[in-house]
């Protein structure tokens, strides 16, 4: 899974759960510590992870939601990589003000030192900019997934690049079909969330295979040139970007409506 991505899903996770049912948002990925430092920053002050969810609650926060851009773009090409996919962040509800933070994540590296500054930015929701007000039903995300992971599997095997449907596509199918136990992810979901959005969540996790080199879109594409499958590939590639990104979101923003 993209690092920014998991992080918004640590984020809008936890948080809600925090929101709604007063559940721990401690995490050590969300603490700072040698490698990572993590600040929510507006034009008033900078903080921490609880110190923000503590502040967003106290100015009438109830529900934190994922958001991505709606832009048409086939942003899979970019998603391994610091500062690309597709844009997202998150909105917090209840607040009555239209605003949305996203991230920027720098390097720093001081000789034997490396350490990633992330800085989640409150800036103004430009109307069409987010997705904001989207809420997809799990069962149709499920279903697109389902139907995508198929396709790409029969494309692995097609151009000689069975691995991925073996260890990535048809185990991800499996988790999302319920034929697999649904594995233990590297977080705890909040117990607010229900099965359903954590095997979708699970399946998207196993079924992500963008990055940089040995990943979906390092030899597969060759591959896929050699058996003159280019454009195939292409768009299964896109939708697969597509279907889990948006199984990932619908599944985290599946307690927006939950009452407390």
């Amino acid at each position: 899974m993209n690092g920014e991505l998991h992080q918004l899903l640590l984020i809008t996770a936890l948080g809600n759960g925090f929101l709604i049912a007063g559940s721990d948002s401690a995490h050590p990925e969300l603490e700072q510590h040698e490698s990572l430092k993590i600040q929510f920053k507006n034009n008033h002050r900078s903080c921490g992870w609880r110190e923000w969810l503590q502040e967003i609650r106290q100015q009438g926060g109830e529900r934190i939601m994922l958001v991505s851009s709606s832009e048409p773009h086939s942003y899979w090409q970019t998603s391994g990589f610091a500062g690309g996919g597709r844009p997202i962040g998150v909105v917090v509800l209840g607040t009555g003000v239209n605003r949305v933070w996203t991230p920027s994540w720098q390097f720093d590296q001081r000789g034997s030192r490396q350490l990633w500054n992330v800085t989640y930015t409150e800036k103004e929701l430009q109307t069409g900019s987010m997705d904001s007000r989207q809420f997809i039903p799990l069962e149709v995300c499920s279903s697109r997934l389902h139907q995508v992971l198929q396709g790409i599997g029969e494309l692995a095997d097609a151009i000689e690049e069975s691995f991925w449907r073996e260890k990535f596509f048809e185990p991800g199918l499996n988790i999302l079909k319920g034929i697999l136990p649904v594995p233990k992810m590297s977080f705890d979901l909040p117990a607010i969330y229900s099965e359903q959005a954590s095997r979708m969540l699970n399946a998207a996790y196993k079924s992500w295979v963008f990055g940089g080199m040995g990943s979906w879109n390092d030899s597969p594409p060759y591959s896929a040139y050699q058996h003159q499958k280019e454009k195939e590939y292409e768009e299964l590639t896109s939708q697969l970007y597509e279907a889990l990104l948006g199984c990932v979101q619908s599944a985290v923003n599946s307690v927006i409506f939950q009452t407390g």
